[in-house]
């Protein structure tokens, strides 16, 4: 059978390439702190347990940017002077829109120090800002920068069945015996126009198929875009039993490559 990417529509912004700057002595155009929140730090690949290590370490700072399309963030920052009541308000902007938020009614009891995520598929090239708020007003601001010229292809998974925007809804390694159809699914950021997967299926050691992929989806500075690539089909021929390789390649560059199985009777 033929691969076949799942393409889902999301925007695609046209964005100049993001300039790395270092942390500035003089606050730069979106930077606010306040009495509220006078320490905040935003950084990428860590763990919760190591924001507020962070926080203490740097106080104010973006760690790592430009950062890498596909990695989580994280960001740690101490409230201070809130009365009961207050709603603070966390929101993560993409090119000025509303990518994720969230918002908590302050009360005694709470913590000083808090700690957030935004998750990797949410993190897409062009310019950001974290910003913090109090009853409406804005406490805090962090701009800084993600990535939206290079290449990322990441986030490999197996499932046997997708979510609405082409992801895998059940990733696993192990399927059942019987199971028709596995896809392989990935990301890709900033994908340029002339984009050809080289993708490889491989059966207990065997190439079992080896296709060009002519790229079907979004492309262009800050581009995101799911794909998932079938093995089998549904309704068809259960696939065999033992240990299926994807690999997929770029320009002859190995971009992704692991094993999943499917279980014998």
């Amino acid at each position: 059978p033929s691969a076949t990417p799942t393409a889902t529509p999301a925007p695609t912004p046209t964005l100049p390439p993001p300039t790395p700057t270092p942390l500035p002595t003089v606050a730069p155009e979106g930077f606010v702190r306040s009495e509220f929140v006078p320490e905040l730090i935003v950084a990428a690949a860590v763990s919760q347990d190591e924001l507020p290590r962070l926080l203490a370490e740097y106080q104010n700072a973006v760690i790592g940017q430009p950062f890498r399309p596909g990695l989580a963030l994280g960001v740690s920052y101490r409230l201070l002077n809130l009365a009961a009541g207050q709603r603070v308000r966390r929101v993560w902007l993409h090119e000025g829109r509303v990518a994720a938020e969230a918002s908590v009614e302050w009360r005694p009891g709470l913590p000083e120090i808090w700690r957030a995520s935004l998750a990797p598929h949410l993190v897409r090239g062009g310019s950001w800002d974290l910003r913090l708020e109090v009853d409406g007003t804005l406490v805090a601001a962090q701009p800084f920068a993600v990535d939206a010229e290079a290449l990322v292809v990441d986030a490999l998974q197996f499932s046997t069945e997708l979510l609405a925007d082409g992801r895998a809804a059940r990733p696993s390694h192990v399927f059942s015996p019987g199971a028709e159809v596995v896809y392989a699914t990935f990301e890709v950021f900033n994908a340029p126009r002339d984009l050809a997967l080289e993708v490889r299926w491989v059966h207990e050691g065997v190439v079992v198929e080896a296709v060009e992929v002519p790229w079907p989806g979004l492309s262009g500075p800050g581009s995101w875009q799911p794909v998932a690539l079938p093995r089998g089909a549904a309704g068809g021929p259960p696939l065999e039993t033992g240990d299926w390789r994807f690999v997929l390649s770029v320009d002859g560059d190995e971009l992704l490559n692991d094993v999943f199985k499917i279980e014998a009777p």
